[in-house]
């Protein structure tokens, strides 16, 4: 006779599957999603305002991108060719380092995302798209 917990535990496995999060959530998780195309730009008001000081036309094949401005203080994505974008700010180049933060693209909506005076310690970008 099959115990009623055990019935249980299998009818509510596939349940569990589909609520555990699509999200990368670690660096080499995002590496491994797939390439995208997206503009990053750096600003020197804290709500992505003020002077843009560059804008990052990221390529689906780069694994990194170096720049750095002393003066940026918050970041966006302003433009995908994907729904659902991500990039990292890392405090070194070459996409090495620590995560400083990390900026989304969301069908279509620009998150500005305030980093201050951490915005100088920027280095270099990674971008990625999610559930592709």
């Amino acid at each position: 006779m099959v115990r009623l917990a055990s019935l249980a535990a299998l009818l509510l496995a596939p349940m569990a599957a589909l609520a555990a999060p699509t999200s990368p959530t670690t660096v080499l998780e995002e590496r491994s999603t797939c390439g995208v195309e997206a503009n990053v730009n750096y600003y020197t008001g804290g709500a992505c305002d003020g002077t843009n000081l560059a804008t990052i036309g990221w390529k689906n094949d780069w694994s990194s991108y170096n720049y750095q401005r002393s003066e940026a203080r918050s970041f966006a994505i302003t433009w995908a060719d994907y729904w659902d974008v991500y990039c990292a700010l890392y405090d070194d180049y070459n996409g090495q380092g620590n995560v400083i933060k990390t900026l989304e693209w969301n069908t279509g909506y620009r998150i500005c995302s305030y980093v201050g005076l951490g915005g100088a310690d920027v280095k270099s970008i990674r971008c990625w798209g999610n559930n592709c």
